[in-house]
């Protein structure tokens, strides 16, 4: 991956080619993430649509809203170890504190979570859905209720949830933009 690259010094042989250094990480970030994703979703969407034509037919907007919202998160993540591998140059380490990153904040959802179950307020499920939009759409399709009270806690509407899609992606948008000015001023 990207940081074994620093850590065998192969990204300063890409580096001493006369391309700039946001063509090399857009080259790399491609080739690693843009043809796995097109492999990826297109084998979804076509089995997805030799199972059930109809009712992806029929319901096109909320399998892509769907898709949207559930690789937003991973996104996310992708930026903050690209970050963290250009920052300790070890390709291994990455990956174990990438994985780790994943769970802690996996385990931090679900305390968030019980959190706002209990307390009947859904203010943290929703900063949770900017960052996670796939929250939004779950509880937009089967919403929470609330420990004390037995009322629904939250259901977001469709559009809600297309504004934390939204919100998820400029947060990745963010998060890449960061990446690539690091990777700029990065001393190689």
């Amino acid at each position: 991956g990207f940081g074994s690259e620093f850590e065998k010094g192969t990204i300063q042989t890409l580096l001493s080619y006369p391309l700039k250094r946001h063509m090399v990480l857009t080259a790399k970030l491609l080739s690693a993430l843009g043809i796995s994703l097109l492999m990826f979703l297109g084998i979804q969407f076509f089995a997805l649509f030799i199972m059930a034509p109809q009712t992806v037919s029929a319901n096109l907007t909320t399998v892509i809203v769907s898709y949207l919202a559930s690789l937003s998160y991973p996104f996310f993540l992708t930026a903050i170890l690209l970050i963290v591998a250009m920052k300790i140059r070890k390709g291994g380490l990455a990956l174990v504190l990438g994985i780790v990153l994943y769970f802690a904040l996996s385990v931090a959802q679900g305390i968030l979570t019980a959190l706002s179950i209990t307390t009947g307020s859904p203010l943290t499920l929703k900063a949770l859905s900017v960052l996670n939009p796939s929250l939004a759409l779950q509880y937009h399709f089967n919403p929470l209720g609330s420990l004390t009270s037995g009322e629904t806690l939250w259901n977001p509407s469709f559009n809600e949830v297309l504004a934390y899609v939204g919100g998820g992606y400029c947060l990745v948008i963010v998060a890449f933009l960061i990446v690539y000015y690091y990777f700029r001023r990065l001393n190689i």
